[in-house]
């Protein structure tokens, strides 16, 4: 990717163009319509949010994402799937990086959210004020 892609409807054929250009004609594990990144962008703010950072705050935060489910253990090779990385900025999430990526069986997609040292901060407060030290 040359740039970052802000996820949001009016861009919806661009990332379905840039996942098309990473997956080529592989689909069953894949990241492959906009929608499905859309996803990625809620998943990441409510986890952000569960934090108890204010939206002020959240720009720097990135999420990395990969593609499918579990693979069963009868599933003898790895699976193809999609790694896709958004940040968080003041304007909303970007995509900042999509690569294809192999899911082994046993193991579960990779999902993580991280934050900046400021954000953690917050977090740490936040989960502070709800208990009292005896």
């Amino acid at each position: 990717m040359k740039k970052s892609i802000k996820i949001e409807y009016k861009n919806h054929a661009i990332i379905e163009s840039e996942l098309r250009a990473i997956n080529g004609k592989k689909g069953s594990h894949t990241f492959y319509l906009s929608h499905q990144i859309d996803r990625i962008a809620a998943e990441a703010e409510e986890k952000i949010a569960a934090l108890s950072i204010a939206k002020k705050h959240r720009a720097g935060a990135t999420y990395v994402a990969q593609s499918g489910e579990e693979l069963p253990s009868a599933y003898k090779y790895g699976a193809a799937t999609t790694t896709v990385t958004i940040a968080r900025t003041s304007g909303g999430w970007y995509i900042t990086d999509i690569r294809a990526s192999t899911l082994y069986p046993r193991s579960k997609p990779a999902r993580s959210l991280h934050i900046t040292q400021e954000q953690d901060a917050i977090a740490i407060a936040a989960i502070r004020n709800g208990y009292k030290i005896i």
